[in-house]
């Protein structure tokens, strides 16, 4: 897309004067209109022969009808329909031929002049809106041509193109701002020096001890930690103080004392306090107010390409038919539904009330997705950590961060070496491509490293119809799974209970009775026994065939998403991820490739348990995922 006004740049197949050719032709129209409409008016010797949609009356209706009738406003629903309206409607042709012309009073014919010259005068403002939208399509055609400015190229020195040229800047502007409505930037250089600089004064004046690490702007994926020191492996490389920590005690203390009792008195769940405070910390920034984490805020992206900046149109279109649709939509669902309660009660308690709209908090959750930490050794107690959230993902990486009694401190230990100038990775989770997408906005772009992460849910359940479901699903319960149930298939791995599960699913009792279903049950989940061939072979054919129907489901093929991927090869570097905010279609079509990789190959494979393993001992994992990209 670009910024042109859409008026100026209609598609053009004979040369640039032909997207003017619409506007010619309205303007010609119209201008042909207001002399006809004038024309006629003047010379007419009857000023009602202009009365041209006013339906034919007979004499008898006009004399008993009052002035101001149905002939005058023939089309107005605020008009009154007479008996003489209806009784006209019911005579018959020959009779209204015979009574002739209609009779008209020199009032209604003055009244039917003045609405034709109203006519005239609204098709001559008409006329002059056409004339001026032509000029301004000359002028930028003129630009467009020359390569030059348009004040030089079109009007020389002359200063009065200046307000055209202004008026068509603005335009412009606004055409931007209907099409498009985004959260208000608080900065057009979110990654400037000044920006930098600020943010690291602020953190060693809240107390940041001296860091092996420095930030820097490290390309698509923003803000990074680079070694400014050499780092060992198990070296403590980032470290971030309690006094730091913005957690849901912290917030409290912070925001507003109304706020914060709202907040306590209603219980609100971590995540909508967490939001509340940024929009807070947002509006106060924003109002040049006093604000103690004003240079936080400023380094905060703007988009982080997580779903929930996607709308459910692009999900339904990008993600149609794979297992992670269904929890896109859930992440909006929940999102929405917290964003219409603070949109509805933090106005009425918050100094900063039109600040809560949907953007401003819809950027708000998109930052937690994308940021904040459930510190497992500190209760569980979500936070964001400002210093540490710099941190980027790498999924060769298995540490994480965390709350260090001994330290005091949230930190990152350094898995491996780290040379000086060397950006320093952490692990978020030995999570897919698919989930990366959803809750942080980009895609591993090197399928070797991710392989082992790669993982597709399948879901099994009990037939409702199964004579026996309802021992079925007591029968699992009882061993600890649902029904319906996620089974996360893997390139290299086996889902526990996968096959155990399928066996229940398929199960028919010989001699129809519960303890059939419950020995089995028993026999699969608690002795690990094996079942008879046939009926082994019964759940393998299942998992295949649900398999097969998720592939299907997919929306195209598995080449059309090599051909949304093949133009980039030579326009990215081999180390960038991919970035939903630089390109959803892309990231979205390495989803479905490598989850249909997992599922196909399973299906293929599953049927035969002896070339299960075999196939899976000499299978190298980089060799699935068949997209350009392979370093």
């Amino acid at each position: 897309m670009t910024d042109q006004d859409p008026l100026l740049s209609w598609p053009s197949a004979q040369g640039p004067d032909s997207c003017l050719s619409l506007r010619q032709g309205l303007l010609a129209a119209t201008a042909a209109l207001v002399c006809m409409g004038a024309t006629l008016w003047a010379t007419s010797p009857n000023p009602n022969a202009l009365a041209l949609w006013a339906p034919t009356t007979s004499r008898a209706a006009v004399r008993a009808a009052p002035v101001l009738s149905v002939r005058t406003f023939p089309h107005s629903a605020a008009a009154p329909r007479s008996a003489a309206h209806y009784a006209e409607r019911a005579a018959t042709p020959a009779q209204r031929q015979e009574e002739g012309p209609p009779v008209v009073s020199g009032q209604e014919g003055v009244q039917t002049k003045t609405m034709w010259a109203g006519l005239v005068l609204i098709a001559a403002s008409f006329t002059a809106w056409l004339w001026h939208q032509q000029q301004r399509a000359r002028l930028a055609l003129c630009s467009a041509a020359s390569g030059g400015p348009l004040l030089e190229v079109c009007l020389g020195d002359r200063a009065a193109a200046a307000p055209q040229v202004h008026m068509l800047s603005v335009f412009k502007k606004s055409l931007r701002e209907l099409k498009e409505k985004k959260r208000k930037p608080l900065t057009d250089d979110p990654y400037g020096d000044e920006i930098r600089k600020n943010f690291l004064d602020w953190l060693q004046d809240e107390g940041l001890p001296d860091q092996p690490v420095t930030l820097k702007y490290v390309g698509k994926a923003g803000w990074g930690l680079v070694a400014n020191e050499r780092i060992n492996s198990g070296d403590v490389a980032c470290k971030v103080p309690e006094q730091l920590l913005i957690t849901r005690d912290r917030v409290l203390k912070e925001v507003d004392p109304i706020v914060a009792e709202f907040i306590t008195i209603n219980k609100l769940p971590d995540y909508w306090v967490l939001a509340t405070f940024l929009v807070e910390m947002f509006a106060a920034t924003d109002l040049e107010e006093e604000c103690k984490y004003k240079h936080y805020i400023l380094s905060l992206p703007r988009e982080t390409g997580s779903v929930l900046e996607w709308g459910r149109s692009a999900i339904g279109d990008l993600l149609k038919g794979s297992p992670v649709e269904g929890t896109a939509y859930e992440m909006n669902n929940d999102v929405n539904d917290a964003i219409q309660f603070l949109m509805k009660q933090m106005p009425t308690v918050s100094p900063c009330p039109k600040y809560y709209t949907p953007e401003n908090l819809r950027w708000a959750f998109a930052i937690l997705f994308s940021r904040v930490i459930r510190l497992t050794s500190k209760d569980g107690t979500l936070a964001l950590i400002p210093w540490a959230d710099m941190l980027n993902h790498a999924p060769t990486v298995r540490r994480y961060l965390d709350w260090e009694q001994d330290e005091g401190a949230v930190c990152f230990r350094a898995d491996r070496s780290y040379n000086v100038g060397e950006e320093v990775f952490v692990s978020y989770g030995p999570r897919s491509s698919g989930e990366l997408l959803l809750s942080y906005g980009f895609v591993p772009r090197n399928r070797k490293l991710q392989a082992g992460n790669e993982k597709v849910g399948l879901s099994l359940q009990v037939n409702p119809n199964d004579a026996f479901a309802g021992v079925k699903t007591r029968c699992l319960l009882q061993h600890g799974y649902t029904t319906p149930h996620i089974f996360p298939l893997q390139l290299n791995s086996f889902p526990q209970g996968l096959l155990e599960y399928a066996t229940i699913l398929v199960y028919q009792p010989e001699k129809e009775t519960e303890q059939e279903v419950e020995a089995l049950a028993e026999k699969l989940f608690e002795r690990k026994g094996k079942v008879e061939e046939a009926l082994d072979l019964r759940a393998r054919r299942l998992v295949k065939r649900e398999c097969y129907n998720v592939l299907k489901r997919y929306r195209g093929t598995a080449e059309e998403d090599k051909e949304i991927l093949a133009p980039k090869v030579k326009k990215v570097i081999a180390t960038d991820d991919f970035m939903a905010q630089d390109n959803k279609p892309a990231a979205a079509a390495v989803v479905r490739l490598r989850e249909r990789a997992i599922l196909k190959k399973t299906g293929d494979t599953i049927e035969f348990p002896a070339d299960w393993l075999t196939n899976i001992l000499n299978t190298d994992p980089t060799t699935i995922f068949k997209n350009p990209f392979a370093k």
